[in-house]
């Protein structure tokens, strides 16, 4: 009995050692403090929903939104990450 408690213990405190470090949406993403070529390249704009605000990051050159604010990464992701349609509300506010 105590042998299988053990096991279960260290399987439960090494597991998250032998899974993925991070998730998909933090590995694809920009961190708040953007380089320079990104901060050439990349406007901040943010969307007001009501009372709600979405700070995104938009191309220059091709007007199409790159990346959004999410607070459970805290750190910018690609739209599919975070909203789907945001490039359509970005395009409802902005156009």
């Amino acid at each position: 009995m105590k042998t299988t408690v053990f096991i279960f213990l260290v399987m439960l405190i090494c597991s998250p050692c032998l899974a993925k470090d991070t998730p998909e949406a933090v590995k694809d993403s920009k961190p708040g403090n953007l380089s320079i070529a990104d901060k050439i390249l990349l406007k901040p704009v943010i969307i007001r929903m009501g009372a709600s605000r979405m700070p995104v990051l938009v191309s220059r050159i091709s007007n199409k939104l790159e990346y959004v604010w999410s607070n459970i990464y805290k750190c910018y992701v690609r739209p599919k990450y975070a909203m789907v349609n945001a490039q359509v509300i970005y395009n409802q506010y902005y156009k």
